[in-house]
This record gives C-alpha cells, sequence and structure tokens, in this order.
C-alpha cells in the first residue's frame, strides 16, 4: 500500500490525521478544508505518523509555500530509515506537480554545540537553512540499507559561515546529489563553513551550485574522520561564486579516491594542497568480456551486456554492417528512489533547444510497456560559453501522471513478440560543440529490455 502525507507551516494533524491512502490532487486549498488535515512540519510529520523506520512506499508532499521556522534547544532529528520513503516539495497551486520551494529553517541561540539531523533517502526540492554553532548531519541515521545510496535532487542546503564557531556540514554515509545548491556563505566571516565526509562512503555531486566567500586557507570539502577510502565525484558542478580550494590535506590515516571532471571553476577551486601521498585518485572504468565486438559490465543494480543476436534494424553497428544492441536486466534491488543507471554513448554535438534526442528500445514476449516513471533518459552537455557541463533528464518524480512512453514502428530482429518504445528528450540550454553523455535510468526490479546505443538526432 502506498501512503501520502502532506506538510505546510501552520497544519496542526497530530498522529495519523495529515496520513492518507491516495494522493491529492488540485491546489492545497482545495484538496483541505482545515489544518488538521496536513503537518506543520517535516520532522513532525515523521514521528507522528511513525515513519521513522518500515519500508512501506510512502510520499511526504511539502507545499512549496511552507516556510516553518524555529529556534532549536537541542538535537532534533528529520529522520526515516525507509528506503522507500520520498519528500518531495510540490506546486501549491497543484499538488501533483513537483516544485521546489517547501522551506525548514532551525535557529539556535544558545552557547553550545547542537546538531541537525535530516535522513531521507529521497528528498526533492526542500530547502534546509541551519544557523550559526549548529552542526548539520545529512543523512546520519542512514544505513544505506542494501547500498541503496540516497539521492537529494533540487535541493537547497543553507549553512553560512559564522563568527562564534567553524561550522561544519557533515555528510554523514554515502548519497547522490543532482542540481543542488550549498550556500556556505559568500560575506567573510570569523570562521568559514565546510562540507565534511565520513570515512568509507561514496559521495557523488552532479550538476550543483556551490557559494562561498573568497579564501585560499580554508576548503570547501573537508574529511572529517580518519579511516576507510572514501569515494568522492563532482562532475558538472559550478563553483563560480565559492572561490575556494576544493579540498584541504585528508584525514592524517586515510585514503581517498577524488574525482573532479567538467566543472565551472574559479580562481582558488584548482588550489589545492592535495600532496600527501596517501591520497590515490580514482583512474578509470575497466570493462571486459568474452567477444572483441561486446563487453558486459556487472553492477550491484543490473547488469549491461552486448547482443549481436538482438538489435534494432538500421540502428548502431560496430563495423558498418553487423548490428548490436545492449541487453539490460536490473536486480531485484532495484527501486525506484534508487534507479539503475548507465553510460549509454558518448558523441561529439552542439546540442540546442531545438534538438531533439531520440532513443529506441524494447522488451520482448509481451513485456509491459515502460511509462515516464520506470525509464529515464539523461543528457550531459557543455554550457555554451562555459566549462560547465550540464545536466537535462526527463525522470518524473512523480508517479501518479506519469503515462507510457511513446510506442515505436521501428523493426528489431531477434526478438519474438517485441513490446517497442521511444523516449525522446530537448535540451533545456545551448551547448558548445564538445562531448555529450547519454545515460539510461530503470526504476524496475528484475526486468530485462534491450537498448539501441545508436541516437538520433532531429
Amino acid at each position: 500500500m502506498t501512503n501520502y502525507l502532506y506538510v505546510k507551516s501552520g497544519g496542526t494533524a497530530t498522529g495519523t490525521a495529515g496520513k492518507y491512502t491516495s494522493a491529492k490532487t488540485g491546489s492545497w486549498s482545495t484538496a483541505f478544508s482545515s489544518t488538521a488535515e496536513y503537518y506543520d512540519n517535516l520532522g513532525y510529520c515523521i514521528s507522528q505518523a511513525a515513519l521513522t523506520s518500515g519500508t512501506e512506499d510512502t510520499y511526504i508532499f511539502v507545499s512549496d509555500e511552507h516556510n516553518y521556522v524555529v529556534t532549536v534547544t537541542g538535537y532534533t532529528n528529520i529522520n526515516s530509515t525507509n528506503p522507500n520513503l520520498k519528500v518531495l516539495s510540490v506546486d501549491n497551486d497543484d499538488l501533483s506537480v513537483p516544485s521546489p520551494g517547501g522551506k525548514e529553517t532551525f535557529n539556535y541561540t544558545g552557547t553550545n554545540f547542537i546538531l541537525i539531523r535530516p535522513t531521507l533517502f529521497y528528498c526533492y526540492g526542500m530547502i534546509f537553512e541551519i544557523s550559526d554553532r549548529v552542526i548539520g548531519y545529512i543523512n546520519d541515521y542512514n544505513s544505506n540499507t542494501a547500498y541503496q545510496i540516497p539521492l537529494w535532487e533540487n535541493c537547497t542546503w543553507i549553512h553560512r559561515s559564522g563568527n562564534y564557531s567553524t561550522n561544519s556540514s557533515v555528510i554523514y554515509t554515502s548519497t547522490r546529489f543532482l542540481n543542488c545548491t550549498f550556500d556556505l556563505g559568500n560575506t567573510p566571516t570569523t570562521y568559514v563553513t565546510h562540507i565534511g565526509f565520513r570515512e568509507g562512503y561514496y559521495y557523488q555531486f552532479r550538476n550543483c551550485t556551490f557559494i562561498g566567500w573568497t579564501t585560499t586557507s580554508y576548503s570547501v570539502f573537508k574529511e572529517e574522520y580518519n579511516g576507510a577510502i572514501s569515494n568522492i565525484d563532482i562532475e558538472g558542478c559550478d563553483f563560480s561564486q565559492c572561490n575556494r580550494p576544493l579540498f584541504n590535506v585528508l584525514g592524517s590515516s586515510n585514503l581517498s579516491r577524488i574525482l573532479t571532471n567538467r566543472n565551472n571553476e574559479a580562481t582558488n577551486t584548482r588550489y589545492n594542497r592535495l600532496v600527501d601521498t596517501r591520497i590515490n585518485f580514482l583512474n578509470g572504468y575497466f570493462l571486459s568480456g568474452s567477444s572483441k565486438y561486446g563487453s558486459i559490465t556487472y553492477n550491484y543494480l543490473g547488469d549491461v551486456e552486448t547482443s549481436t543476436s538482438v538489435y534494432r534494424n538500421n540502428g548502431a553497428s560496430y563495423d558498418g554492417v553487423n548490428y548490436f544492441s545492449y541487453k539490460v536486466t536490473t536486480t531485484s534491488t532495484t527501486i525506484s528512489s534508487v534507479p539503475f543507471t548507465f553510460k549509454l554513448c558518448d558523441f561529439y554535438f552542439k546540442p540546442n533547444k531545438n534538438h531533439t534526442i531520440k532513443i529506441e528500445f524494447a522488451r520482448d514476449l509481451g513485456g509491459s510497456a515502460f511509462t515516464q516513471y520506470n525509464l529515464f533518459l539523461e543528457l550531459y552537455y557543455k554550457e555554451l560559453g562555459t566549462s560547465k557541463f550540464h545536466k537535462d533528464t526527463t525522470l518524473r518524480v512523480c508517479p501518479m501522471n506519469a503515462v507510457n512512453l511513446s510506442t515505436s514502428s521501428e523493426s528489431w530482429t531477434g526478438l519474438i513478440t517485441p513490446t517497442k518504445q521511444y523516449i525522446t528528450l530537448s535540451p533545456s540550454k545551448s551547448g558548445d560543440f564538445e562531448i555529450c553523455s547519454v545515460y539510461i535510468g530503470c526504476t524496475l526490479p528484475s526486468v530485462v529490455f534491450y537498448i539501441c546505443p545508436k541516437v538520433d538526432i532531429s
């Protein structure tokens, strides 16, 4: 059963009064007749509705007009270890449309230190702001159940530098950030806020923006503890408003692998004191296969194998004569909040908003059609006039209004009763002539489908 809960500042719901088995529609004012039908803040919602654990498919929809402000006196938890719980900021005028803007602000006026702990497997469009003398622990209680790495998308984290202490926002366990903003304060203060990592985890930043005041003495990122290897992957991010070194020398006994790629850098971004010989850099990806024309890659959430027996006619060819496709198999651990994503191809191109990227795929033996929620397309490309790469995606975070992807008339060889479809994407920005990368993601567990790696561009 799927649960739906609603949060907007001023709500007075207690217990399960703001919890529903079907999604609300329309605007906030038409969906609710009383403040007792929704919760006042995110943490209260999770605790009152007993959502701190479990596995049920659960959505918490937060109005993009939500503005909860509180002065805290002790540790504050906003946490759930449920890997199927998703928090989304939605349009106050149309509850089915994701819209960034829901905000929660945590102030502290004491003289000690306190912790704010938001722990969420999927979070879309939320703004969290914390004051001086507060340590933010993102995904503190998250155990990465079955290696399902949390995703925060289109969120803003505000933890500005202060005059009382060195503030840190520690990402406590493996987490991915997509199109997020980290505002560390752009006004010089006595102390500097940094983003901290723990040892032994994986951190990914894609298309994120960082804000911070100029310095060569303090870094954006810092390893908080010593221990096992950490993997830090930063791609397509914008540091033009955060003119600081990315990393200082990391912990005294840990090893870290760091990959920075296709970012918009500031003057001091490369002023990194990475002189410690204990630091190892990630240096490549390796594929293997039994055929010289093909390969197979094994991942925790799925496999991608070259198939020369199943292919789209006049599709991708490895020699201009013989065709191939990729056979994709997802594992039982793939879920909507942690989809299986893989790179389909790279090519040089100068995209603009008038172009359409089209990918063909098929399932055999009468397999069900994919919806906009089940399969998605992502495109990386270089923004016009900058060094920054941009990411567009077709992923719909709300499944309620997702429809089947378009039916294709293309012919395939090697399939008996195929369900043929295609997916398209138009770039949202103009790009330079540079390498473009196409990624495919699937949110369904235990499915098999074939995808043509030839990209049709119109």
